[in-house]
């Protein structure tokens, strides 16, 4: 597991004519397809969260894996788009947060489970969740098309602040904390 002691910071230059999400979607999956790629465990963290996720991101590990990352990240499509500062150390007393995924249950995606786990028919599943509600999240997500399945979904991202630090250090292909991980937050 990397340390958390370095961290590269993208800033999203405004532009009048792209939305700063349409950026940040693709920016992530960029990331995402780079930490799959180079088999790297770094986590990332949003300064900007609120009602989106802002126009900065910064990506953490140590010194050395976040360098093979500048190397190894494709972002030509965008990087006119974007502000890349050099690795940098993490700042002294900094507190500690994560950046999780959030997974919306829909009506369809119920059932769909019910039909596997229980081993029922789909009209018997339908019937079962006739009045299931689904519950509308209000976080921060990005648009994510999947290369590999041609499938396009939402990932809501939840920020959990004033956490202890720890040492797990063990983040999702997104970068996302998993478990207990925390990133640092200035």
């Amino acid at each position: 597991m990397e340390d958390l002691t370095h961290y590269i910071e993208i800033e999203i230059k405004p532009n009048p004519d792209i939305t700063l999400n349409f950026i940040m979607s693709i920016l992530i999956k960029k990331i995402h397809e780079s930490f799959i790629l180079n088999k790297q465990n770094l986590g990332i963290s949003f300064p900007f969260y609120a009602k989106n996720l802002g126009s900065k991101v910064r990506i953490f590990g140590d010194e050395a894996s976040l360098t093979k990352f500048n190397s190894k990240v494709t972002i030509n499509n965008i990087s006119s788009y974007l502000v890349i500062k050099p690795v940098n150390k993490v700042p002294d007393n900094v507190s500690y947060g994560r950046f999780i995924r959030v997974r919306t249950k829909t009506k369809a995606s119920v059932i769909k489970r019910a039909i596997v786990r229980k081993n029922i028919d789909k009209e018997r599943a339908n019937s079962l969740y006739k009045n299931f509600i689904e519950r509308a999240l209000t976080i921060p997500f990005i648009n994510y098309h999947s290369s590999s399945t041609n499938q396009y979904t939402k990932i809501f991202i939840k920020f959990v602040d004033n956490c202890e630090k720890n040492n797990t250090n063990e983040f999702s292909s997104f970068g996302l904390s998993k478990g207990d991980s925390v990133v640092p937050i200035f």
